[in-house]
């Protein structure tokens, strides 16, 4: 075999490689992200990008000082697509309170992960896996934040 035909060989495996794993053709990416609620309303980050395939972890805590019957804050992951202002107001109708979580049982259909309500300190993990490209709206559904306490995950 010449020399050429032996490099072109190689370039060719190589391009096939780098296009089979930039296709998601690999393993899926283990990716942690870190997020905090506080008194204010506000998340401390607003999005967070990863690349598909992925197995996600979310380690969410409340860093306010309010109780957690005034200010608690969860996170709730909703399916890609989903608008989650219009998410946040269905909650609300549907009857969000303390007892369900602020996440009633008629909408978790449209939910992939979720923590339940967190007062100060308080803190949980959650693990999710992100096999396809999309955005991954996140939003707090304590009565009245989801109106400003909402973030995505863009997945490529």
């Amino acid at each position: 075999m010449t020399t050429k035909r032996v490099l072109g060989r190689a370039i060719v495996a190589t391009w096939m490689c780098c296009w089979l794993t930039s296709c998601g053709g690999g393993k899926p990416v283990d990716v942690i992200f870190t997020l905090t609620g506080n008194d204010a309303m506000q998340y401390s980050q607003k999005m967070f990008e990863t690349t598909a395939p992925a197995n996600v972890t979310v380690h969410f805590k409340n860093v306010g000082k309010m109780p957690k019957q005034s200010m608690g804050h969860n996170f709730v992951l909703l399916k890609a697509g989903r608008n989650p202002l219009e998410f946040a107001g269905k909650c609300l109708s549907e009857g969000a309170k303390a007892e369900n979580e602020f996440l009633p049982e008629s909408l978790r259909g449209d939910v992939l992960a979720h923590t339940k309500i967190l007062g100060p300190d308080e803190e949980e993990t959650l693990v999710v896996k992100l096999d396809k490209p999309g955005t991954y709206s996140y939003v707090c559904t304590f009565t009245g934040h989801g109106a400003i306490m909402r973030g995505e995950i863009v997945v490529k």
